[in-house]
């Protein structure tokens, strides 16, 4: 994306065929309108840093198929790595599309659920070979393809789909969960030793766990 600290003028072309040719075919009322080129590298240190997509969970996640249509027009024919990304993207947007069939299963059909796991595997084993591939071409591997623990409970959610809906076991609302968690850590650790900052962290997420219930409880009767 970032050449010699210069943003690379291919991004801008790429976003715009995105916003001005892909969402006019595909509307979409969750699409990812408020990129900037520091999503991806800074300016001045295009190395030093880790790429970071920052939107709404709906907006990322409905940005995917748009990233494999814009991939497919620009990717080089015959290019093993070119071909590992967009099979990998392809996979993301078929767990994605697993996901929205199956709404309101607690549990995915047998058959669906096997391709689920395929997909969920294969793009991690694209993720590593691409890790692999660029850390020996001795590019930082880490800011390119980063393979982080969330890699390893995808391979768990996989192999329980058959038993249990991917949707019931980890979705987007955990990450907003863990922003508000971290808000709250941050206000009870002052003044606090470790010991004494998880207590009173435990204490204000009880109460307001308890106020969660009772409004649902009062929903129910209504």
């Amino acid at each position: 994306m970032c050449v010699n600290g210069a943003p690379d003028v291919n991004m801008e072309l790429i976003w715009d065929r995105i916003l001005r040719i892909y969402y006019r075919a595909n509307p979409n009322g969750s699409r990812f309108t408020n990129i900037t080129l520091s999503m991806f590298c800074s300016v001045d240190h295009p190395r030093a840093t880790f790429p970071r997509l920052k939107g709404k969970a709906a907006e990322v996640k409905a940005l995917m198929p748009a990233l494999v249509w814009a991939f497919g027009m620009v990717m080089q024919t015959g290019n093993d790595q070119h071909d590992q990304i967009l099979s990998a993207l392809k996979c993301s947007e078929h767990l994605d599309a697993v996901m929205d069939d199956h709404k309101t299963d607690n549990t995915l059909p047998a058959d669906v659920a096997e391709t689920f796991k395929q997909a969920g595997f294969a793009m991690n084993v694209f993720m590593n070979a691409l890790c692999q591939h660029y850390g020996h071409m001795g590019i930082n591997a880490m800011y390119l393809f980063n393979i982080v623990p969330k890699n390893h409970f995808l391979c768990h959610i996989c192999l329980q789909a058959q038993y249990l809906n991917p949707r019931l076991a980890w979705c987007y609302m955990g990450e907003d969960m863990m922003h508000h968690m971290r808000r709250l850590g941050a206000g009870c650790a002052r003044g606090n030793d470790p010991v004494r900052a998880s207590q009173k962290l435990m204490y204000w997420y009880r109460q307001g766990l308890s106020l969660v219930i009772v409004d649902r409880k009062r929903l129910l009767r209504l």
